[in-house]
């Protein structure tokens, strides 16, 4: 154990020279458990050194001012040649060069302070394996962290020095100019551009259930949009505005074609999610290529009365939801009431859900009166009826 020294080796940075400590492993034997504390390093080359195979070396509460390199647990290797488990505890670094070349397996720092680096408080070499910081401050340094991503598998929890915590794989990211690269396991991380991204994934990022990914503008608090999946594994795209309160909007262009990803197989909205408006430039085109179509056949005359019928069923109406939010002002519609085009049918004797203008969905309904599309505890099955007017429409035509 060395306690209370003073190594002085130069009388300023420029003529720094020496070495105060080295901790060495003769034959690389490996040397373990040795102590320096409460000493001053001034003016040294290196404050303390670690030889090849010094391992399980600790440096409490101890100075470095204008020393070329503080603290240098480093060697280039890892393994037996190479230095493990350094330990620093309180350790101050001022006026240095460069306060802490960190190049060792599993080394530790707590509560390190940093002053007036020249180059930067701490340096990263390659040989950094699981490198871990807790605490610690910089004050009036150029640089806090230099080559970080030479770092592998480095976790640091400092409000000073930075927060950075990465698993141990070959995909650790890389940065450069400010920005990340992740790379899939046992890929090579690659910079994609310079100037394009500040986060860029070459592999699938995941989010785990109920965990969002926001993007926002420069207002404080303020989500523009957010997407992740809920409970439900349901995709869920939101405008919310955090600062409103309120759903804002969410513009989609760019390119040629907004459309799913498996033809005829997903509907747009729900029974018990509806959209309240559509507008379009020109109407909607539905398929009606013959070779799209079998059975084509004229309407026999029940048919023909079914739409006799419902010719006479059309009714003026105001619907619930525009009377609760709009009162007397809620507007008037004009169309049919479903259950009386169901009742038409039954009356030829013929089945309406054998109809596709004839609609019916399972919807289930909570105890606050919420309609949903999913069963849960506490919901009520029921059933909601509708119409495709287009083919109501032409059904009906056809009777004239």
């Amino acid at each position: 154990m060395i306690e209370n020294c003073h190594f002085v080796g130069g009388t300023n940075l420029a003529t720094a020279v020496g070495t105060g400590v080295l901790f060495d492993a003769p034959l690389r034997s490996g040397a373990y458990n040795n102590l320096v504390q409460h000493c001053n390093f001034t003016y040294l080359n290196i404050g303390i050194n670690w030889g090849a195979g010094a391992n399980l070396q600790q440096v409490i509460a101890s100075e470095f001012i204008g020393c070329n390199y503080g603290a240098r647990p480093y060697q280039a290797v890892t393994g037996v040649d190479g230095v493990d488990t350094p330990t620093i505890i309180g350790g101050r670094f001022e006026g240095c060069d460069v306060g802490l070349l960190e190049g060792a397996t599993s080394g530790g720092y707590f509560n390190c302070r940093f002053e007036n680096s020249v180059t930067a408080d701490i340096e990263f070499a390659t040989s950094s394996t699981y490198a871990f910081f807790s605490g610690g401050y910089s004050a009036s340094s150029a640089l806090i962290l230099k080559n970080r991503t030479n770092a592998n598998s480095l976790n640091m929890n400092s409000s000073e020095l930075g927060y950075w915590s990465l698993e141990d794989s070959t995909s650790r990211p890389k940065m450069n100019a400010g920005r990340y690269v992740f790379a899939a396991t046992g890929q090579t991380p690659a910079i994609h551009s310079a100037t394009d991204h500040s986060i860029y994934f070459q592999d699938y990022p995941l989010l785990r259930n109920s965990i969002y990914l926001e993007a926002s503008n420069a207002a404080a608090n303020n989500r523009i949009i957010a997407i992740g999946a809920d409970g439900s594994d349901v995709l869920v795209v939101s405008g919310y505005n955090r600062a409103t309160a309120a759903y804002g909007t969410i513009d989609i262009g760019g390119g040629n074609h907004v459309r799913p990803i498996s033809n005829d197989a997903t509907t747009l909205g729900s029974a018990t999610r509806l959209w309240s408006e559509v507008f379009a430039g020109n109407a909607t085109i539905n398929t009606s290529d013959e070779n799209s179509k079998q059975q084509i056949a004229d309407l026999d005359a029940a048919e023909l009365a079914v739409a006799i019928r419902i010719k006479a069923l059309v009714k003026k109406f105001k619907f619930n939801n525009a009377v609760e939010a709009k009162g007397d002002a809620a507007r008037i519609h004009v169309g049919v009431i479903a259950q009386d085009v169901e009742q038409a049918f039954i009356a030829e004797s013929l089945d309406p859900r054998a109809y596709s203008l004839f609609c019916e969905d399972t919807i289930y309904v909570d105890a606050d009166g919420v309609e949903h599309d999913e069963p849960a505890d506490g919901r009520t099955e029921t059933t909601k009826l509708g119409v495709r007017y287009t083919e109501l429409l032409a059904f009906i035509i056809a009777a004239m």
